[in-house]
């Protein structure tokens, strides 16, 4: 989608900006689509990455009514994932899918807030867009349904509300009753749907008071219509949360309920302004500055070499995007000017983290931990490229552009090819394994050296196995067998397995403890975890 629409106009629907024909919109959307289909050829053949390990096993065991069964903590999801979850066979192919169009959704959202916030640079949105979808800050992107429908698309409704809500011109009462009424159903949603919609709503007050007090002049009353919208905003917030924590089932997983606030020690919250300064430093700066630092050309690498001419790809597509005329806005392209307002909007970064870190969950974690940080993507991108064109002269604003354009791609190319690389060395495994797992009448668990989900683990080595021989098998990490287990020399030996995640069990009598042995260049070799059992 383009987000080339003009600053002042009201966008309801985002797929709507497709109709422009104009050669940078197309560039626009062609660098957008090029990056989902990466992304979407690395879900395809990750599956399943992260928690949707969890979710492939369940639908091969128990079924997809067993998901809304176990999702009591977010009953609307549940609800969702099940009718997603039945699509049998083709399963994988429609989470990709959701997956994908609900990234460029949200990529397309975050160009339009750029458009939104900082006007002048209206040609610029297309590098925040590509921002909020490259794997720098956010790393989810090869995830599908257990990430993308609860945080993304709960997110996605939050920012449609959001830019319905900033739009910048008087309308008649009738106008404004429909556009209120439509933002607040979208908002609404977003926070029965998932814990996410309410970030993203706090972020949308900050937004709309922040814009209120950055408007040059007062027209028609616009600054009190932002204010009054950032205030019915927070009530709508509060009042849907409190309905989504009246119908959830918090038993399941006790550490994201309400209550887990009271348990916070004098420590933590002590440490909470520093966790949430670390968060925004993450995702403004500190992200792009280690995708930089992590460029590497070796000429033995075909994936290096691949990853820079990928890259220099995306930063030529973003340069040519960048260059349609001048969007007119009665913002001046004025460097003061454009320094405070990126104050103003700094502490909606803060403010979005603060649900979460509040709740214990670490602000700078990568990869699946990174899902945190989903509902201030979309103004942290904004800041980070505003931010970078306005510390250099006009003349020289293709250097900042074609810089985000060459990490993106390289981020995007190297971390697909990096996480199809493990997910077939663990799919390797199943070969050498099956046969233990064949012979026993009990459980198998097998230690490899990944630090990957035990779930993700368990239903990638067992995928094409039957479902009796998968459900006999349980994988885990070399981290979680020393805990549970104790070091190979000194480990003391189970008789039994009591695993229960979200419902998925594996209980009974343990059969073999196992080793698996990955050395590269070597056939796998497999023996027993304990060489000294007590």
């Amino acid at each position: 989608m383009s987000t080339r629409a003009n600053a002042n106009a009201v966008t309801t629907v985002p797929a709507l900006a497709l109709s422009s024909t104009s050669p940078v919109s197309q560039i626009e959307f062609a660098t957008l689509a090029i990056l989902c289909g990466v992304l979407a050829a690395g879900a395809y053949f990750c599956f399943p990455l992260y928690d949707d390990g969890w979710l492939a096993l369940v639908l091969r065991e128990s079924g997809p009514h067993f998901l809304a069964q176990h999702m009591g903590d977010r009953p609307v999801f549940g609800f969702l994932l099940e009718q997603v979850g039945r699509f049998g066979a083709a399963n994988r192919f429609v989470f990709v899918l959701l997956n994908s169009g609900l990234w460029l959704t949200f990529a397309v959202e975050s160009g339009l807030l750029f458009r939104r916030l900082f006007p002048e640079l209206g040609n610029y949105s297309v590098v925040a867009a590509c921002l909020t979808l490259a794997p720098i800050v956010l790393q989810t992107q090869l995830s599908t349904a257990l990430v993308v429908i609860p945080a993304n698309l709960a997110t996605i409704f939050g920012y449609a509300a959001i830019l319905l809500l900033l739009q910048q011109r008087p309308a008649k009462k009738s106008n404004k009753l429909l556009i209120l009424g439509v933002a607040s159903a979208l908002a609404a949603f977003g926070v029965v749907l998932s814990e996410y919609g309410v970030a993203t709503n706090l972020v949308g007050c900050a937004l709309l008071i922040g814009m209120a007090l950055t408007r040059p002049g007062s027209v028609g009353g616009v600054r009190r219509q932002l204010l009054i919208s950032a205030g019915w905003l927070f009530g709508l917030t509060v009042a849907a949360y409190l309905i989504f924590a009246k119908t959830a089932d918090f038993s399941t997983r006790p550490d994201v309920a309400p209550g887990q606030l009271v348990q916070r020690g004098a420590a933590k919250w002590l440490g909470l302004p520093f966790e949430l300064v670390a968060g925004t430093w993450h995702a403004v700066v500190g992200a792009y500055a280690v995708a930089l630092g992590s460029v590497t050309v070796a000429w033995d690498s075909k994936s290096t070499l691949a990853g820079v001419l990928f890259g220099f790809l995306i930063a030529i597509l973003v340069y040519f995007a960048t260059q349609g005329p001048e969007p007119e806005t009665t913002f001046g392209d004025r460097t003061g000017q454009l320094f405070f307002r990126l104050m103003v909007f700094l502490p909606a970064i803060f403010i979005g983290l603060l649900p979460f870190s509040v709740m214990g969950r670490p602000t700078v974690l990568l990869e699946f931990g990174s899902r945190f940080r989903i509902p201030v993507m979309p103004v942290a991108a904004a800041i980070t490229v505003a931010l970078a064109i306005t510390l250099v002269r006009r003349p020289l604003r293709w250097i900042p552009v074609m810089m985000f354009g060459f990490i993106v791609g390289y981020a995007s190319w190297t971390f697909t090819y990096s996480a199809i690389q493990q997910s077939r060395a663990i799919s390797a495994l199943r070969v050498a394994l099956r046969p233990y797992v064949a012979q026993s009448g009990g459980y198998t668990v097998a230690v490899v050296p990944f630090d990957r989900f035990e779930t993700e683990l368990t239903a990638n080595i067992a995928a094409a196995w039957p479902v009796e021989m998968e459900k006999k098998l349980w994988v885990v990490g070399e981290g979680p067998a020393r805990s549970e287990f104790g070091n190979r020399s000194d480990c003391h030996s189970n008789t039994s397995i009591d695993v229960n995640v979200r419902g998925l069990t594996r209980m009974g009598k343990l059969d073999n403890l196992l080793w698996l042995d990955t050395t590269a260049g070597k056939p796998v070799s497999i023996e027993q975890y304990c060489t000294s059992a007590k």
